[in-house]
């Protein structure tokens, strides 16, 4: 079921954003073929709390808005949130590894 999918469909930790925004967008125009529609803030809502708690304060952010973005304009802050938590986890890495380093 359709229906189902967009609502179970969570963003893994191994799977690149692209490819999840890619498979929900995929989903919601199966559905909308089917004249099957889910109003768009329902839609940005339940893809928001798919993701890990490493977008905890990006969700936070905007479901505090009086507004919820199209999904089409979340794409993009998406994309770039999910950059910078990449840079943050490089950067921890990099600094556990240079503790390592300095404690040998």
């Amino acid at each position: 079921m359709l229906s189902k999918k967009i609502v179970s469909t969570r963003n893994e930790e191994d799977c690149s954003m692209d490819s999840y925004l890619k498979e929900v967008k995929d989903t919601l125009d199966q559905l909308e073929n089917i004249d099957f529609s889910i109003p768009h803030e329902l839609v940005v809502i339940m893809k928001l709390n798919s993701f890990s708690t490493h977008y905890n304060i990006f969700v936070k952010t905007l479901t505090s808005k009086d507004f919820l973005p199209m999904l089409e304009e979340l794409e993009p802050q998406l994309l770039n949130e999910k950059f910078q938590i990449q840079l943050d986890v490089d950067k921890e890495i990099s600094t556990n590894v240079l503790a390592i380093q300095d404690s040998m």
